[in-house]
């Protein structure tokens, strides 16, 4: 049994011992790197990147029917919000990068234009500088591999067109003449079985199109997001104030299983061999994006693809405008692009994956 005198002792021990504890945690415990900004102290956040990231389509003021037979994409009073000129780039106010900003009570710049790629609508220029960001947010990549002609390329390919005349719908002028012919294509050969040609857009057989376009871009598509972040970080550093960096992969719009016209117009016209390898190819897109950013410090991805879940082409409450519109305007750019709701879905990945870097101490910083 311990006398009273030596249990005093053996307190005031302790009791040293917890100060000089206190003490050295003071002095080892690791410090957050000079000018890395936590959420907490994130007061700008610049936004960088493709339609998805200006927020194509939300302002359009559409809604989704969801009927028995011909559900569809509607217009509502709110698409007079584009009467006259639209934003520059197509930006809206409820584009993703606009609501993590709120979400952080930071400044949102949002420098990103439809059409953008990696090479050609992404500049970290005055603009940039200017907003000094603590947080940069960035998605692109699809037009790179020219991912809603390459829809067009497959509905035409299910359809049994070949090789040359299914490129060449798909490379129309524009985008959305590209989706309209094709599934007014589609649309025509309802029930045609004549096709005399092997398929295109499959796994054994993707045809010369898209091997040119989508699977021989890849490597240069998640090299060029790298080479981006990397470019992000270096201009921080040298402005004394190094931001995080958040790339986002890309939902997948298309519907889990081939459907009729009749059941779900915008997903009409994809065979089960065609809707297959479109699946793959923006996993192997989104994959090959992490994959990439994965060795570059203070870089992380945001997928929102799991929230999108039940809320594809064909379901009930899609979160992804679909080709439909194109029926009541033919010049439309929403299809492809995700809804208000959509964005949130963006907008709280990216949330939480923030957040969750803070916890990862043992993450690159």
């Amino acid at each position: 049994m311990i006398s009273a005198m030596a249990w005093t002792s053996a307190r005031r021990t302790a009791g040293l011992m917890v100060v000089v504890g206190s003490v050295l945690a003071a002095v080892v415990a690791p410090v957050p790197r000079a000018g890395a900004a936590s959420s907490s102290e994130v007061r700008s956040v610049v936004i960088l990147g493709d339609s998805v990231a200006a927020g194509e389509g939300t302002l359009d003021g559409f809604r989704y029917q969801d009927r028995a037979l011909l559900p569809a994409w509607s217009a509502t009073r709110r698409s007079r919000a584009y009467d006259g000129a639209r934003p520059s780039c197509h930006r809206s106010p409820r584009a993703y990068g606009q609501i993590v900003a709120g979400a952080l009570g930071a400044t949102a710049t949002n420098l990103a234009c439809s059409g953008a790629t990696y090479g050609r609508g992404i500049v970290l220029d005055d603009a940039y500088d200017r907003a000094a960001p603590d947080l940069v947010l960035v998605t692109a990549g699809a037009n790179s591999v020219d991912f809603e002609r390459a829809f067009a390329y497959c509905v035409l390919a299910s359809r049994g067109l070949a090789d040359a005349e299914a490129a060449q719908i798909a490379t129309a002028p524009t985008i959305s003449d590209a989706l309209s012919s094709a599934m007014g294509t589609a649309v025509g050969r309802l029930g045609d079985t004549s096709t005399r040609v092997t398929p295109g857009c499959t796994t054994t057989n993707p045809g010369a199109y898209l091997q040119r376009t989508v699977l021989d871009r890849m490597d240069d598509v998640t090299s060029d997001a790298a080479a981006l972040a990397r470019q992000i970080r270096a201009r921080g550093r040298e402005a004394g104030r190094t931001p995080q960096v958040v790339f986002t992969t890309y939902f997948d719009p298309l519907p889990d299983r081939a459907a009729s016209f009749a059941r779900c117009p915008d997903g009409a016209g994809l065979g089960a061999a065609q809707l297959a390898f479109m699946h793959q190819v923006v996993r192997d897109l989104n994959g090959a994006l992490t994959d990439a950013l994965a060795g570059v410090p203070g870089t992380r991805v945001a997928d929102p693809g799991p929230a999108y879940a039940g809320h594809r082409w064909c379901d009930a409450d899609p979160w992804v405008y679909g080709t439909s519109i194109l029926v009541s305007n033919a010049s439309s750019t929403a299809p492809f692009h995700p809804t208000p709701a959509g964005q949130r879905a963006i907008a709280d990945a990216v949330l939480d994956t923030v957040r969750r870097g803070e916890r990862d101490v043992s993450g690159p910083v």
